[in-house]
């Protein structure tokens, strides 16, 4: 009878350990599991595709603080993308203008804007599809941008940026103007009514097929 019940109590303590019976691996968890979702800030992480960002059908007027959401073909007054967040717009009208502030992402395709895109150190600029600014596209100490197909009646102005620049098949109502930036230009194809002017960015800009009423500098060539 003894036999039997060492037998029974050792066997019982042999699948404790199996299993993870022990108290303590109950409140650390599994190893390997990841955590959980986090919310806010992206801190300057790439972002997730427009297609998966959340829809928000009926923005207000006003300002409208774009915070992680997908505009459809809604029409509102000025928008703005707070520090670090990021703001997908397809066939959104503005009547006003968008700020892109420090951080944050803006992917645009197939927009209406009366007035100017403005950025101050954006993380990253995308204007696409068949867009039309009235008036200037303005980027500044930011990081990267992609200008494609769009009617801007404007300028066109980059400054200071440190990623890659791409401006290609654009049509400008007055110049553009690429200066001082650090991360690699390229202009293709692009029209302006005014002057491509290129100034004091390493390395110079390439591309060719513009057409300007005067190319100067690093962009005479293009």
């Amino acid at each position: 009878m003894r036999i039997e019940q060492g037998l029974i109590a050792l066997s019982c303590a042999l699948l404790l350990v199996a299993c993870g019976g022990d108290d303590d691996g109950a409140a650390t968890g599994a190893p390997g599991t990841p955590p959980g979702p986090t919310t806010g800030d992206t801190g300057g992480t790439t972002p997730p595709p427009a297609s998966q960002l959340p829809v928000d059908p009926m923005p207000t007027g006003g300002t409208y603080q774009c915070r992680n959401v997908t505009l459809l073909n809604v029409r509102i007054d000025n928008l703005e993308v707070p520090a670090g967040f990021q703001c997908a717009l397809r066939g959104t009208q503005l009547i006003g203008s968008a700020k892109v502030n420090q951080g944050s992402f803006l992917d645009a395709r197939d927009v209406r804007m009366n007035g100017n895109i403005q950025s101050q150190g954006a993380a990253d600029i995308v204007l696409s599809g068949a867009s039309w600014i009235g008036g200037s596209v303005q980027i500044e100490q930011g990081q990267s941008a992609t200008l494609q197909g769009a009617r801007i009646d404007g300028d066109i102005q980059l400054t200071s940026n440190r990623g890659a620049l791409l401006a290609e098949n654009n049509q400008v109502g007055q110049n553009i103007q690429v200066k001082q930036n650090l991360g690699g230009v390229t202009l293709n194809n692009n029209r302006a009514a005014g002057n491509l002017e290129c100034q004091a960015n390493q390395p110079a800009p390439t591309g060719g097929g513009n057409v300007a009423a005067l190319k100067t500098d690093q962009c005479r060539a293009l």
